[in-house]
């Protein structure tokens, strides 16, 4: 248990000191969201190029590795969506947010640094199958439903909705990182050293900045209240997801050890970081600051006894 605290404890310590250097005004309010696009729109990037124009594309996507992430999370989201909508009687903005919560990890700012400690660039791959299948289907899903729930009452039109979708995908940073690093891939195009020292620099600086993003984006949440809401979607983040992730892998054929690893870890990563700002655009901004709260601080402790598990009993082999 001691080797599994230092591999998760550096990535919790990471996240206490951007807190505390937050809470402290060390690093001023106005700061942190130019650290979040710096994070979003040039280091994570970077990391998504490296990775595919340095490998052969198509050894890098591993269809097991899709079915099993993919699959765990679309349950997880129809499961709270479902729960959410019929038993709780929420709103479908609500009932939306609730299944993006539960399905959606936060797999750039916790879940790569977390597997990168243990497996370096080797996880690459994984990283980028992951995020193929959280920008080409959940996230999509998710934003359909809350478009819907907002843009028909005002007016909008289903492909409307869509359209707004699509805009969002073609100039997510991510999502282009990813194609052209695939259409480097595919060509065999050649990066100068230059450049590619430059990725390789700004893909370094990537995981410690993200953990310190994420401390002093929570250094200004305060949970006075704790409804019911806040703690369904953290028991449905933590524990739901990661077992129906376990389910996955059990079920499915044997594939790469390492991926069947990843598809496991980077499920029990709490909730995306950006589910604060997503819930804030469809009314919900403190019940889900609170919500990521409550579940990156309980997530030093799930992520924790998963890996012990993992370690004793690997893959429930």
């Amino acid at each position: 248990m001691l080797q599994i605290l230092t591999i998760t404890a550096p990535i919790f310590v990471l996240i206490g000191l951007g807190f505390a250097v937050a809470r402290a005004g060390f690093l001023p309010k106005e700061a942190i969201p130019p650290l979040g696009r710096f994070i979003l729109y040039l280091a994570v990037p970077a990391v998504l190029f490296r990775a595919l124009s340095t490998n052969d594309l198509f050894s890098t996507v591993d269809p097991l590795f899709l079915v099993a992430y993919g699959g765990a999370a679309i349950c997880s989201f129809l499961l709270a969506v479902g729960y959410s909508l019929f038993v709780a009687r929420d709103s479908l903005g609500l009932s939306a947010l609730m299944g993006l919560g539960a399905s959606l990890p936060n797999t750039v700012f916790v879940g790569y640094p977390l597997l990168s400690q243990v497996f370096g660039d080797a996880v690459s791959p994984a990283l980028i199958m992951a995020l193929l299948v959280e920008n080409l289907l959940l996230m999509p899903l998710a934003l359909f439903l809350l478009e819907v729930s907002q843009g028909l009452g005002g007016g909008r039109s289903f492909g409307g909705a869509l359209k707004g979708i699509g805009g969002r995908m073609v100039t997510n940073p991510m999502m282009v990182a990813i194609t052209v690093g695939g259409v480097v891939s595919v060509l065999a195009i050649p990066v100068p050293a230059v450049l590619a020292k430059c990725v390789d620099l700004l893909a370094m600086a990537g995981p410690a900045t993200a953990l310190i993003y994420i401390g002093a984006t929570l250094a200004g949440t305060r949970i006075e209240k704790m409804p019911r809401e806040e703690l369904r979607v953290t028991l449905s983040k933590l524990v739901i997801h990661p077992a129906l992730a376990i389910g996955a892998v059990w079920l499915l054929p044997p594939f790469d050890p390492l991926l069947q690893t990843a598809v496991i870890v980077l499920s029990s990563a709490p909730m995306l970081g950006i589910f604060p700002i997503m819930g804030a655009r469809y009314g919900h901004g403190p019940l889900c600051a609170r919500a990521q709260t409550l579940c990156t601080g309980l997530a030093f402790l799930t992520i924790s006894l998963l890996l012990w598990g993992l370690d004793t009993r690997p893959l429930l082999g």
